[in-house]
């Protein structure tokens, strides 16, 4: 009879401690569909038009973030291009706060492109943010995004207005 109390104040103990551990960490743990430290991804449900030659996508909203490391985009792939480079940028009114090029061929068909702030970037929760994304090359890109287009808000495709959201999230670490 001691050696089953024994044993069953030792599985208490056990998941006692387990518990606890679980509480104080929680916060730390990855939410699906979230970044750790960021923005939503919204669930991409479209696709918009091929980002062609002169075309910029932009997109305004509302920064949450303490701190931005990464801003992550999906792409579809439509065809394969060499050379040719896409560009990434956050804006905070008139300054380029991220800026880089990715060129197309790293893109992976409808998973997300990642893009590293090289420190992180700091004072800009609350602000008005836009991405933008356009061609960096002379050309086509043989790349769309990936779109939710039942979102309450919407974006510039070019010089039309989009009705949904581009599929993009910040992240902080």
């Amino acid at each position: 009879m001691n050696k089953k109390k024994t044993i069953g104040l030792g599985i208490i103990l056990t998941l006692f401690i387990l518990g606890a551990v679980f509480f104080m960490f929680k916060d730390k743990l990855p939410t699906p569909g979230k970044s750790s430290g960021g923005s939503e991804m919204p669930a991409a449900n479209a696709v918009s038009e091929e980002i062609t030659k002169g075309t910029v996508v932009s997109q305004t909203f509302r920064n949450t973030n303490n701190n931005i490391k990464k801003v992550e985009v999906v792409f579809t792939r439509l065809y394969d291009l060499d050379d040719v480079n896409i560009a990434i940028e956050l804006v905070e009114g008139n300054n380029t706060v991220l800026k880089k090029t990715v060129n197309v061929k790293s893109i992976r068909d409808q998973h997300r492109t990642i893009v590293e702030a090289d420190s992180p970037i700091t004072g800009l929760s609350g602000k008005d943010l836009t991405i933008r994304i356009y061609p960096v090359t002379d050309s086509d890109t043989g790349v769309a995004l990936m779109i939710n287009d039942s979102e309450n808000t919407d974006f510039s495709f070019g010089s039309k207005k989009m009705k949904g959201t581009i599929c993009f999230c910040l992240t902080s670490e």
